[in-house]
């Protein structure tokens, strides 16, 4: 018998260890543990249930069982004797293995070594025999019997685990390198799409931006060459005398570097002003006594009794709405319109304040924002934004004031439709701008929070 099944022969099945005191149920033929009987309830000395088949039995028809616990003693020595497996006991007779017979080359029991079997062979102690390796050869692989069935069992058993363990394994990971590229994958195609979608927006700002600066190095390129066209054509009718005038100062007239591309103002200053300078009113040009038109103030300005002066108020005055007035701008116009000569006017300024002086159109509109621009028929500088700018390319002031502005002159000439802005306290040149429109023009004044303007005498 294997010890495998006498250990599950010897074990109570209560408390699944080697049967203590064992008593057998008289009814039934069951054995278990004296001391596991109590724990399946019943009276004592009274009747019970058998755990294995539920029969009722009385406690007082236990008997002892000493032949298991015979069995039970003997099955520990074994177990105890036979640490290396169940080659180290006889399988006739289930007695320790402990002599070696030389003859038939195995070991064997002391019952089987007293049999007629083994008669006359010579017998040595197990433990003799392997020292001195006479157990060793291949005769003698019953110490070892179930490592080869054992190794093929187990390399059957794990053989198809391992591959199967494997295949899952490489099927997993399979499954994750693939989710891995397929987000991979999606990523780069998402920043595929937004590097192309960028790169679509700077090229078609690249392509605006083109053509925005193309455009207005075109305008800036007619409206160039209107200037000296109109420049020309005026000299051309003025004596030779006048002309060796403006020698000098064109001479002074720095060659432009690079990036200074509307240095030609300086040149159109020149030649629209013979003479010393504009302190001195150009020939032909005299000083126009202008006056402020209270029709066309905005309600929130507030002119001087004799039009000469005005100033932003605190809120706006009861004013008729005429179609005349703005309604919207701080704006006023001189009374005094020009559509040919020449003609200047002087304003006083508050360098501190916001303000513009220039020309505006007879026609400008009156309702609604309008900007000191061209286009909207006005044609001025002044200080707004914290800087001195024009309504016209280059916008900022190109030079650079060594003083701050006090006194502004403006001086139109109708016969070559231009316009420039003076530092009168300086006697320079600020800014030019041909005029295209051939409308009539008047004094236009635009005032800042707090700002006052004052018209020369």
């Amino acid at each position: 018998m294997k010890p495998a099944l006498l250990s599950r022969l010897l074990t109570c099945p209560i408390c699944l260890e080697y049967f203590k005191d064992a008593v057998t149920v008289a009814e039934c033929g069951h054995s278990f543990c004296r001391a596991c009987l109590p724990q399946c309830g019943g009276k004592a000395g009274g009747e019970a249930s058998c755990p294995q088949c539920r029969g009722i039995f009385r406690r007082s028809s236990l008997l002892p069982n000493r032949q298991l616990s015979n069995f039970v003693e003997i099955a520990k020595k074994l177990t105890s004797a036979g640490e290396g497996g169940e080659g180290r006991f006889c399988e006739r007779h289930w007695e320790p293995l402990k002599l070696f017979c030389a003859d038939h080359g195995a070991p064997v029991c002391l019952v089987c070594c007293r049999s007629k079997e083994h008669e006359g062979h010579k017998l040595v102690p197990l433990e003799e025999a392997a020292r001195k390796d006479e157990v060793g050869t291949p005769k003698h692989t019953w110490l070892r019997p179930s490592f080869p069935l054992h190794s093929k069992q187990c390399k059957a058993c794990l053989s198809p685990l391992s591959t199967g363990l494997m295949k899952k394994q490489t099927k997993v990971q399979k499954k994750r390198a693939t989710a891995l590229f397929r987000e991979l994958h999606q990523f780069l195609e998402r920043q595929e799409e937004l590097l192309l979608a960028q790169m679509q927006e700077v090229e078609e700002e690249i392509t605006r931006v083109k053509e925005e600066i193309m455009a207005r190095f075109s305008r800036e390129l007619s409206f160039y060459e209107n200037i000296i066209r109109k420049v020309e054509t005026e000299r051309s009718l003025q004596p030779a005398r006048e002309l060796l005038q403006v020698r000098e100062p064109l001479l002074s007239i720095p060659v432009p570097g690079e990036g200074e591309g509307h240095s030609c103002l300086g040149f159109v200053g020149v030649c629209t002003a013979p003479g010393p300078g504009p302190k001195a009113a150009p020939q032909g040009s005299h000083c126009t006594n202008i006056t402020l038109d209270p029709n066309t103030a905005h309600p929130q300005l507030i002119l001087s009794e004799d039009l000469k002066s005005v100033k932003l108020g605190e809120g706006p005055q009861c004013l008729p709405d005429s179609p005349e007035r703005f309604d919207a701008q701080a704006n006023v116009l001189g009374q005094e319109g020009f559509m040919a000569g020449r003609h200047f006017w002087e304003v006083i300024i508050d360098h501190k304040k916001e303000w513009a002086v220039g020309v505006a159109q007879k026609t400008v509109r009156r309702k609604g924002e309008i900007g000191l621009i061209p286009e909207e028929g006005v044609l001025a500088m002044g200080k707004w934004g914290g800087d001195y700018q024009f309504s016209t390319p280059p916008h900022s002031l190109p030079l650079s004031l060594g003083k701050r502005l006090e006194k502004i002159r403006v001086s139109v000439n109708c016969a070559v439709g231009q316009v420039s802005f003076f530092d009168a306290g300086r006697a320079a040149l600020l800014y030019s701008e041909a005029i295209l429109s051939r409308e009539t023009l008047h004094p236009f004044f635009w005032l800042g929070p707090k700002a006052t303007l004052r018209l020369c005498p």
